[in-house]
């Protein structure tokens, strides 16, 4: 299988209550605000594909943004806008 930065490999449902955290940088010119969105899911994501074929991945929250699921990935494909933080849900002791 040829796998490509950005993909989507595995999707799984995420617990009720979990949440993700955006904060903006100072400045951003794509409008980002700071803003608390629902996890509805965990994705395994390519970050990169290595010379081998092999691929790096990363598991990370699918959320509600904007009326529509995302991934930090789509917020700013660089990650140099905004910053996330994932919130377990409230009396958890994650």
């Amino acid at each position: 299988m040829n796998l490509a930065p950005g993909s989507i490999l595995n999707l799984t449902t995420a617990a009720p209550g979990w949440t993700v955290s955006i904060k903006p940088y100072l400045e951003t010119p794509n409008g980002l605000t700071a803003q608390t969105c629902p996890i509805v899911a965990w994705a395994v994501f390519v970050d990169h594909v290595m010379g081998d074929g092999s691929a790096v991945t990363t598991i990370t929250p699918v959320f509600i943004h904007d009326g529509t699921t995302a991934i930090p990935f789509d917020l700013d494909p660089e990650f140099s806008e905004a910053e996330y933080e994932i919130n377990p849900p409230p009396g958890s002791d994650r």
